[in-house]
């Protein structure tokens, strides 16, 4: 069984207070397909709606379950820390307990995964625990407001926010907003307000058209006129070009070479865009720290 993209995203938020390490492929396949429209299948990233149901521990720390009046004095993160910990408790003790079924793995393995009531049950409490950690993590309402105009502005669109998270294949520092419009999804860097990632939803596997009708130089213009639209203010002459494709997508990136990411790939630039003109992707890795 493939790690879904909300089992990414626990695996990342996990990362961030110590878990585990988080490092997913950027990049971006798509799958083959005869022309007319498909679905684009990429990378799972992140997702914040259902419950998790691995069979071993993600999240055990050696701390015992403290009080609402002992956790008033806690860190941010030390709440935030025992939130999951909380969430891992009872998510064992459904997996021991409740409904379950065993399904098995590509590998040929078997995994315990809740079904029926179990798995509603957790998937509540997976919402609360997840609303909670927001509450923990976001800025003040009237701050987001101000990225909130400035996506209205940029793109006409009428945006909402959906939560604060990170990007620790990115950045290990970095604090990352999410925003939906009614077609799109918008991650900002809180710091320098600049869009990070933007992709059509849903997110991950977008509808798209196979059959060519633009020319690959005439994407590259495409890809060119939306970094300088988005504002980003880059000048691509002074990045290293590192365009591909992959059946009927083309990806159109550039590398800042003299910087790396955590995992030690360069920093970069790219757009996404359908054989037909469809916008796939963009993503925008230069102004993190």
């Amino acid at each position: 069984m493939k790690t879904n993209r909300f089992m990414a995203s626990i695996i990342c938020l996990l990362a961030l207070y110590g878990a585990t390490a988080c490092s997913p492929a950027r990049d971006q396949a798509a799958p083959t397909a005869s022309p007319g429209v498909i679905h684009f299948t990429q990378t799972p990233l992140r997702q914040p709606t259902p419950s998790p149901q691995p069979t071993t521990t993600l999240w055990a720390p050696p701390r015992e379950t403290i009080t609402p009046a002992a956790a008033a004095s806690l860190t941010v993160d030390e709440q935030i820390a025992q939130l999951l910990q909380d969430y891992q408790l009872a998510l064992d003790k459904e997996l021991a307990t409740g409904d379950t079924v065993m399904v098995k793995n590509d590998d040929g393995t078997q995994q315990k995964m809740l079904q029926g009531k179990s798995k509603e049950k957790m998937d509540a409490l997976w919402a609360e625990t997840s609303a909670k950690i927001d509450a923990l993590k976001a800025r003040p309402a009237a701050d987001r407001q101000h990225t909130i105009d400035l996506l209205a502005v940029r793109f006409g669109e009428t945006v909402q926010y959906m939560e604060t998270t990170g990007l620790p294949f990115y950045s290990q520092t970095a604090r990352i907003e999410v925003y939906h419009s009614a077609r799109m999804e918008y991650m900002v860097d809180i710091a320098s307000q600049q869009i990070i990632e933007m992709q059509p939803l849903p997110v991950g596997n977008p509808s798209y058209h196979t059959t060519p009708r633009l020319a690959p130089a005439e994407l590259e213009q495409r890809a060119r006129q939306i970094i300088a639209s988005i504002g980003a203010n880059l000048n691509l002459s002074t990045l290293t070009p590192d365009f591909g494709n992959k059946t009927d997508t083309f990806f159109f990136r550039w590398e800042d070479r003299s910087r790396s990411m955590p995992d030690g790939e360069a920093r970069f630039v790219q757009v996404g865009y359908s054989a037909a003109g469809d916008f796939l992707n963009y993503y925008n890795t230069l102004p993190l720290p």
